[in-house]
C-alpha cells in the first residue's frame, strides 16, 4: 500500500482555483468602480482558462448591450468584434438578449457553455451562423457566466476559444461560476458605476 499518496491533477486543480480565486476577490474588494472591477475578472479569466479572449458586455435595457472590448489574442479579439458588430448592426433586439442567454442565465454564477446551451430559435440560429460565416469564424467555442449587482447591472462574461472546441468539464464550469459570484459581490459593493470614483 503506498503511504505517501500524491493528489490527484483534478484535486489540484480545484486547491489552485480556490488560492486564485481568494486572491482575485481581495483585488476585486478594493476596486474603485465598475469597469475596474470587470477588468480585474476579464484579465483572471483570461489567465486562469488559457483562453484566446475574455470579454464582458453590460446590459442597458432589453436588447441593448454596452460592449467593453475583449482582450487576449489580437486576432481573436479583432474577430470577435467583428462578430459583435455584424450581430449588433442586423440583430433585432430579442436576437441580441438571446445571443447573450439572458433568458437562461438568470442568476450570478449561473453557466453556460456552447455544447450545453439550450435550442435556439430558429431564427436566431440562422443569424448566428450567418453572422459566424460572415467573420470566418467557424470553430469558435465558450463558456459564459451572468454577474449580477444589487444595483441592477447585468453583466455578461464570456472566456472565448476562437480556433477549437474545448472540453469545458465541471471543474472549469465550478471555477467560473465561483468568479461570477464573488464578482457579483464586489459589484455589488461598488459606489461608482461605469466609470471611476473621482478622488
Amino acid at each position: 500500500m503506498d503511504r505517501n499518496p500524491t493528489i490527484s491533477a483534478g484535486t489540484q486543480s480545484v486547491l489552485d482555483a480556490f488560492r486564485s480565486v481568494r486572491l482575485l476577490g481581495q483585488r476585486m474588494w478594493s476596486a474603485s468602480s465598475v469597469l475596474e472591477t470587470l477588468a480585474l475578472v476579464r484579465e483572471y479569466a483570461l489567465l486562469q482558462f488559457s483562453a484566446d479572449a475574455v470579454m464582458t458586455d453590460v446590459r442597458k435595457c432589453a436588447g441593448e448591450w454596452i460592449d467593453l472590448h475583449a482582450i487576449g489574442d489580437r486576432d481573436a479579439c479583432a474577430r470577435i468584434e467583428a462578430f459583435k458588430a455584424f450581430a449588433g448592426a442586423t440583430f433585432a433586439p430579442a436576437l441580441l438578449d438571446e445571443l447573450h442567454y439572458d433568458a437562461v442565465l438568470l442568476n450570478a454564477g449561473d453557466v453556460i457553455t456552447r455544447s450545453s446551451s439550450p435550442q435556439p430559435s430558429l431564427l436566431f440560429a440562422r443569424e448566428f451562423e450567418r453572422a459566424l460565416d460572415v467573420v470566418n469564424w467557424r470553430d469558435v467555442d465558450y463558456m459564459a457566466a451572468r454577474l449580477t449587482a444589487s444595483k441592477g447591472l447585468t453583466v455578461h462574461l464570456a472566456v472565448v476559444d476562437t480556433w477549437n472546441r474545448r472540453e469545458y468539464n465541471a471543474l472549469y464550469q465550478a471555477h467560473l461560476s465561483a468568479v461570477a459570484d464573488l464578482a457579483s459581490h464586489a459589484l455589488s459593493g461598488n459606489r461608482s458605476g461605469l466609470g471611476r470614483r473621482s478622488h
